[in-house]
């Protein structure tokens, strides 16, 4: 039986030895039929490419030329693999998708601004600046357009509001502005109506948004949401991740053939074909490559990966690329081994046990895609690190300066009233 280097869907090296549920199919086909069955890999060690003069390469070339009996590995059906050799009944139904090394929660300088979007940070900015020119506006028309107010006993007759005029009504209209939105206290309060509807709705305002805000950001605090560097095809190519594809697979194969208006075209720029895939693939996990292959192959690496080191460094991408395609063995044409083994399939998957003998060999997979393919890393709640306020400590840095700053401006101010007078 042939087989790749890379052992294919169902199947994985471990120490020399190959492992997985078609290792057990091909063990109860064995012992159905009463013989014995050796594993050999091609010189070329893929699945196979059509060359010009229609010969064929890899497993599907020795499976061809009549040099093995069968395929021991699972291929996928496709027109042109026909015409070379005859396939079996459909183990399994598989689909084409992405794995790639799964990111980590790490402590986001900028987090503090995440509860808001960027176009609902520069509405806030362009509400601050509207907040502040209608409170200098409406002191300044009610100094020059209203007539002053009656006094009382405890008020002169003849004041006017506001009691700040000039630079002082600007620059208390802009720290009343500000304080108010951080939720800080002013020594300047409104006593116009008019002015007082002005602030009193920018009040209820800020006191919404500071809610809204402190609420998300503790949320998001407590439980982050990994940023994947990509979930879908249409994601992958507007990165520059390079991407192994398997030599002589359906999806090497479709690429070369690919219009060049398609995702698997514009792909072709980032992708590496392999001369060692083992070797490559086990760098997919340190995020040096993505990885496109069959869904059952990719399961595989997951269960072996967990087997060894029980952890779960890869994600799936949640959007498969190629889907509804059936694997099967492969056969030199007119072989009469076909009929027979083609009984035994259909009696394991009407049986139920091609299904079992799958999720068996599976049996960690569950644990590693259980919420990776919405990015949570877990559904339990986490201790807050010193890493996640690290961007709130350079806020109440710059918080300081600013205030520093202000300070100098007031003493500025200060001295110039007092040469004035």
């Amino acid at each position: 039986m042939a087989v790749n280097n890379f052992t294919g869907p169902c199947m994985r090296m471990a120490a020399e030895m190959v492992t997985g549920s078609l290792v057990n199919v091909l063990d109860i086909i064995a012992a159905k039929l009463h013989f014995c069955y050796q594993l050999e890999v091609p010189p070329s060690g893929y699945y196979g490419t059509e060359l010009p003069n229609g010969t064929w390469t890899g497993v599907i070339g020795m499976v061809s030329r009549g040099e093995v009996a069968m395929s021991g590995v699972l291929l996928t059906f496709s027109e042109d693999r026909a015409k070379a050799v005859d396939f079996s009944q459909p183990l399994y139904r598989d689909t084409q998708t992405l794995v790639y090394s799964r990111p980590e929660v790490q402590a986001d300088l900028s987090g503090f601004l995440k509860p808001y979007s960027i176009l609902m940070w520069i509405l806030l900015l362009g509400t601050l600046v509207l907040v502040f020119l209608s409170t200098v506006l409406v002191q300044w028309g009610d100094m020059v357009l209203l007539p002053p107010r009656r006094g009382s006993k405890s008020e002169p007759v003849n004041t006017r509001e506001p009691d700040v005029e000039g630079t002082d009504l600007v620059w208390t209209s802009f720290l009343w502005t500000l304080t108010s939105f951080i939720a800080q206290g002013s020594p300047w309060w409104p006593r116009r109506e008019s002015v007082r509807v002005v602030t009193g709705c920018w009040l209820l305002m800020a006191l919404i948004l500071n809610i809204v805000y402190r609420s998300n950001l503790k949320a998001m605090l407590i439980a982050p949401y990994l940023r994947l560097p990509f979930n879908s095809m249409e994601e992958l190519v507007q990165t520059d991740i390079p991407t192994l594809v398997a030599n002589g697979s359906m999806m090497y194969r479709y690429m070369m053939n690919a219009a060049p208006t398609t995702l698997l075209h514009r792909l072709r720029k980032q992708v590496v074909v392999p001369s060692n895939l083992i070797q490559e693939v086990r760098q997919v996990k340190q995020g040096r490559y993505a990885f496109l292959t069959s869904i059952h192959a990719i399961r595989a690496l997951i269960q072996s990966q967990f087997t060894k080191k029980k952890n779960c460094p890869l994600y799936i991408a949640a959007e498969p690329f190629l889907g509804a395609t059936s694997i099967g063995f492969a056969f030199p044409k007119n072989s009469t081994l076909k009929k027979q083994v083609d009984t035994i399939i259909l009696q394991l998957k009407e049986s139920g046990i091609m299904e079992h003998l799958l999720l068996s060999s599976l049996s960690n997979v569950g644990i590693c895609l259980h919420h990776k393919m919405s990015g949570r890393p877990t559904d339990t709640l986490r201790t807050l690190e010193l890493g996640d306020f690290y961007g709130v400590f350079c806020l109440y840095v710059g918080g300081m300066l600013v205030g520093a700053l202000i300070f100098l401006v007031e003493i500025a101010l200060g001295k110039h009233k007092m040469q004035l007078e």
